[in-house]
Formats: C-alpha cells, sequence, structure tokens
C-alpha cells in the first residue's frame, strides 16, 4: 500500500490522482475547480426513492483546499460517502409509509411543524425498579451522632466516587455515569454494602462494608457481572 504523505496537492492533478485510489460499491468520487480549491462530488448508481427507477444520484460538492493532503482528502471522499449513505437511509426510513426524516423536507416546513407540533418529551424521572428500591434502602439518616463520627452517620462513610474507586470498579471503562449507579445500587440492594442520606444530600456508603464487599468480590460480581469489568491493572 503506497504512503500518504502531508504534503498539500495544489494543483487539480494531484487531488484526482489520489480521488482515483479510493473507491467504495463502485461509486464515482469527482473532482473539479471550486473558488480557490477544489471540490470532491460522490456519485452512483441506485434505485430513485419517489420512482424506484434506477437513475445517477449525486452527492453535494465538498470544498477541498489547495493545501489539503493527501490524508485530508481521502477523509474528505470517507465524509462524503458517510454523509451520502445517510441521506438515502433518510429517504429510506419510514413510520407507516412515510419518509419521516426525508432530507428534501423543506427548513419553511421544518419551522413550521416545530411551532405547531407538540414537542414529545420523556417523564421527568426516570429509574428501573431496582434502583428504586435501592434508593429505599439508602433511608435517611435521623438518629443521634454516634460518639467520634461527626458526619452525621452511624458509621464511617464514603463518598460515590469513591466508593467506585474502593470496590475496584474503572468509571473510564466503557461506563456511564447512570452504569456506575446502577452498579452501586445493586450492591446495596443485594446487601453487599451499606448505604445512607441525610435530607437534601447525596447518599454515602459504609466504608466498613465496601471493604466487607470486596472480599466476597467474585459473589458480587456474578450479580452485576454484566455491567462490570475488573480494573484495568
Amino acid at each position: 500500500m503506497k504512503a500518504l504523505t502531508g504534503t498539500p496537492l495544489r494543483t487539480l492533478g494531484n487531488v484526482e490522482a489520489v480521488v482515483a485510489r479510493v473507491g467504495f460499491r463502485g461509486w464515482k468520487f469527482v473532482v473539479g475547480d471550486l473558488g480557490d480549491g477544489f471540490y470532491i462530488q460522490p456519485r452512483f448508481f441506485a434505485p430513485d426513492t419517489e420512482t424506484g427507477i434506477n437513475a445517477t444520484q449525486t452527492g453535494r460538492k465538498w470544498y477541498v483546499s489547495p493545501f489539503a493532503t493527501e490524508e485530508e482528502v481521502v477523509k474528505t471522499c470517507w465524509l462524503a460517502t458517510e454523509v451520502a449513505c445517510r441521506h438515502e437511509a433518510m429517504e429510506d426510513f419510514k413510520l407507516d409509509g412515510v419518509s419521516i426524516f426525508h432530507p428534501h423536507t423543506s427548513t419553511d416546513s421544518l419551522v413550521e411543524m416545530q411551532r405547531t407540533s407538540p414537542l414529545v418529551h420523556r417523564p421527568d424521572k426516570e429509574t428501573n425498579p431496582s434502583t428504586e428500591k435501592a434508593i429505599a434502602m439508602a433511608h435517611d439518616w435521623q438518629g443521634p451522632v454516634p460518639s467520634g463520627i461527626a458526619s452525621g452517620y452511624p458509621e464511617p462513610t464514603v463518598s460515590f466516587s469513591v466508593a467506585v474507586d474502593r470496590l475496584g470498579i474503572d468509571p473510564n471503562d466503557e461506563y456511564t455515569n447512570s452504569s456506575l449507579h446502577y452498579v452501586i445500587d445493586k450492591l446495596v440492594l443485594t446487601g453487599y454494602i451499606r448505604a445512607y442520606r441525610l435530607k437534601g444530600q447525596h447518599a454515602r456508603y459504609g466504608a466498613d462494608s465496601i471493604i466487607a464487599a470486596c472480599k466476597r468480590r467474585e459473589e458480587w460480581m456474578l450479580e452485576v457481572g454484566k455491567h462490570l469489568r475488573r480494573k484495568k491493572s
């Protein structure tokens, strides 16, 4: 495979030479002059979405600077391909036989639709039953403050982020914030760790119960294994 260089192409012939190396499903990438630079336009043969008759389809023209490198030209071809494919998908995707995301819908129509059509929102709060039970177990603590514990909880506690770290869950290992909360809630629900919450404050987690949970890690990993991965070494 010929390596791509970082040298500016500058001429139409140089851009055409790079584009000639690009291939996708038999598509053609047309190159031409545009302003102070060039353009790349994908063309392909496919059924027309309105008539169903095979015809030449053309994507938009993508500007290419005369200072663009070979790699930038190749990636512009990829972007042109990706957008053209998405365009076709928006035309073909239908609900009750109607192309609801049709890319040729006029902007005036879209503005009018936004003005006259109600917006759809998700419920203000959405939790799964396991999370709700776990939150219920993270009870509001209103008892007396034990001697030597100034936090207001019946035992030493740690924050959510510290709990995640001490349990050996890597927050950067394909986890979203919601899935991390799910894991912790599941461990509370199954009794592996204890949770407390002062009114109006975030839940905190029993430090001693986390230590105990770590000793039974293999057990609780089976409970929530599909949501967990061992912390990378």
